[in-house]
Order: C-alpha cells, then structure tokens, then sequence
C-alpha cells in the first residue's frame, strides 16, 4: 500500500484540474488506480474457490472496470475519495453479479458435477466457511450502511487503503475514521462473521 501513497495525489490533482472530466483524464485515473483494483481482485477471488473455478482475476477486473468507466459517463467525482467509492461498488457489484451468475440456484454450477448448488466457499484470512447466501447478503448490506460508514468501509475493504489513507482522502482524523469503520463492522455484524470483515 504504501508504494501505492503516490497515486492518491496524483489521482486529486486530475479531478481538481480545470478540465476533470474529458475522457482521456478518467482513462488516465483508471490506470492509475489500476495494480490497486487488480490486487483487490486477485484477494477477493483467492477466498472463493468455487467461483475461481468459474472466473479468472483478469476476467473479473476487466469487468469491473468496464462498469467503472461507463459509470464514469453518468457520475462525476470530483475528488479521489468520490473516485475510490464508485471503483469499491463497481467492483462490489461486479461480484455479486458473478456470485449469482455462476453460484445461485437456476446457474450451471447447479448442477455441476462437484456439486455447486451448495456453496461454501472459505475465506482465506480466516478459514471461515462463507455461504453463498451470506456473501451476497453482505455486499447488499454495505450499500444499506450509512454514507459516512459505507465510504470508509468501502475504501479499506474493498479498495484496501489503510486507515491514513482512508483519513487523508476523506479529511478527517484516523480516529474518526476508526470510529466508522468500528461502526459499519457493528451494523454488518447480522450479516458476517465480525472475523472476516477484518
């Protein structure tokens, strides 16, 4: 993360620039936050053995990135905090749509041979079993948070900043950001087990 601290700066000095918008400067700021959302990718999918056998970590990222730069059309961030939450629910959205697509009950995986119509996948921090059910109840419930939690959830969970990170993007004191991220984990808590969400 900390070889990544450069790109938060340069990703601001775009969006606050006098033209933030053009095309080119969002395909700039994609690939500047790009080895960030890959990575992320890759940790997501290592917890899921089951869709791995469905996906590849490019494939994912590419979609995922595809989602971003359409929603780029509609929505415009004006910093790299707003940037950071859109990636984090495109990429959130990404994989519930796979989750589904693959896992869910009318799916092929269904009635694969190994058996996918019942998921359990392990998370790889914490050997947790993880249902399918649970996962996509979970990356719902992210967006169900409220918007100050649901930001600096989103930013450390899914596009793994670090709290100063998450505290220099939002402008606030790593306390405060603690304090939100405690918090989102505590309404979470019905959804996931407190362990994986780390």
């Amino acid at each position: 993360m900390n070889s990544q601290a450069g790109t938060l700066t340069k990703i601001e000095e775009i969006l606050t620039s006098k033209k933030p918008g053009s095309r080119d400067s969002y395909r700039k700021i994609i690939e500047l936050s790009m080895v960030r959302m890959q990575q992320l990718t890759h940790d997501m999918l290592r917890g899921y053995p089951h869709l791995q056998r469905w996906e590849q970590t490019d494939d994912v990222f590419q979609t995922a990135v595809i989602k971003l730069y359409r929603s780029l059309k509609e929505v415009k961030p004006k910093s790299a905090r707003q940037f950071f939450g859109l990636a984090a629910l495109q990429i959130r959205r990404t994989l519930i749509d796979l989750v589904r697509y693959h896992l869910g009950p009318q799916a092929d995986a269904a009635n694969h041979e190994s058996d996918f119509g019942h998921f359990d996948a392990v998370d790889h921090q914490t050997d947790s079993v993880i249902t399918l059910s649970q996962w996509t109840d979970l990356h719902e419930a992210v967006d169900k948070l409220p918007a100050d939690d649901r930001e600096v959830f989103s930013l450390i969970w899914y596009a793994s900043a670090t709290k100063r990170e998450a505290a220099k993007l939002i402008g606030v004191s790593e306390k405060t950001i603690q304090r939100r991220f405690c918090r989102a984990r505590i309404l979470l808590a019905e959804v996931f087990d407190q362990d994986t969400l780390g």
